[in-house]
C-alpha cells in the first residue's frame, strides 16, 4: 500500500547482510499483488524489489486452499510508474509475473517498468482450470524493460497431469497495448510454446533464445506501436 517519493528515492523492498537471497515459500498464493481496493493509493509508483526469492511450493497448477485459482508471483493491476524488480527469482507460479494497466485510453496505465537480472522459471497450469501460463505478462505498459534475465521453462509442466506444453503459453508474452517495449540481453529457454511474443512491437536485441518451438514474433496484434 505504501510507494517511494521519486524515480531516485524508491521505496526498497530487499535484505540485508550476506549469503543467498532470503527464500520466501508462499506455497499456493500470490506472493505480489496490488489493485484498486483495500486502501492502496492511486497511483503506486516508485518501488523496488530487490534480492529476493518467491517459490510457489505447493501450487498444483489449478486451485490454491484459498479456493483461487492462478496463483501469480506478482499481480501488479493498480496503476503507476517506476517500479523495479531486480536480482530476484520467481518459481513455479501460474504466471511468475502479471503487470496489467488499464486500457490504453483510460489515461492511468502503467508506466516505466522494469525487470532486470532475474531468474524466472517454472511456471505452469493444468489446462482448462484457470488463464493461460507465462513466465512474464504485461499489458498496457508504456516503457517496459526487461533486461538481462534468464527465463526458463514457463508455461508447461512435464511432471503435472494436464499441464504439458500448450500453444497459448510463453516464456514472454508482451500483449497489445504496450508501448515502448525493449526485451535485451536475456537468455530465453525451453518456454510452452513462444519464447518471446512482442505483439504491440517494441526492440529486442541480444537475446539467446534456447529449445522454444517458436524463438520470438513481432507483431501480429491490433495496436502496433
Amino acid at each position: 500500500k505504501k510507494g517511494g517519493k521519486s524515480p531516485n528515492e524508491p521505496l526498497l523492498v530487499s535484505s540485508y547482510g550476506t549469503g543467498a537471497r532470503p527464500l520466501l515459500r508462499t506455497g499456493d498464493r500470490v506472493a505480489i499483488a496490488t489493485d484498486g481496493g483495500g486502501g492502496t493509493p492511486k497511483p503506486l509508483s516508485y518501488i523496488a524489489f530487490v534480492g529476493l526469492h518467491f517459490e510457489a511450493k505447493t501450487w498444483n497448477g489449478a486451485m490454491g486452499n484459498d479456493g483461487v485459482g492462478d496463483q501469480e508471483g506478482v499481480n501488479w493491476l493498480q496503476h503507476g510508474e517506476h517500479v523495479l524488480f531486480e536480482d530476484m527469482v520467481f518459481d513455479g507460479y501460474t504466471t511468475n509475473i502479471v503487470l496489467q494497466g488499464s486500457s490504453p485510453n483510460a489515461g492511468d496505465n502503467l508506466a516505466h517498468f522494469e525487470v532486470r537480472r532475474s531468474i524466472i522459471t517454472n511456471a505452469f497450469s493444468v489446462h482448462g482450470a484457470g488463464n493461460h501460463s507465462q513466465g512474464l505478462y504485461a499489458a498496457n505498459i508504456d516503457g517496459l524493460l526487461v533486461e538481462e534475465n534468464n527465463f526458463y521453462h514457463n508455461g508447461w509442466s512435464e511432471t503435472i497431469s494436464n499441464a504439458g506444453k500448450s500453444t497459448f503459453n510463453h516464456n514472454i508474452y508482451l500483449q497489445n497495448g504496450n508501448t515502448n517495449d525493449t526485451v535485451r540481453g536475456n537468455t530465453i529457454i525451453e518456454g510452452s510454446s513462444h519464447g518471446l511474443q512482442l505483439r504491440g512491437g517494441g526492440m529486442a536485441s541480444n537475446n539467446l533464445f534456447v529449445r522454444n518451438p517458436i524463438a520470438m514474433t513481432i507483431g501480429g496484434g491490433s495496436e502496433l506501436a
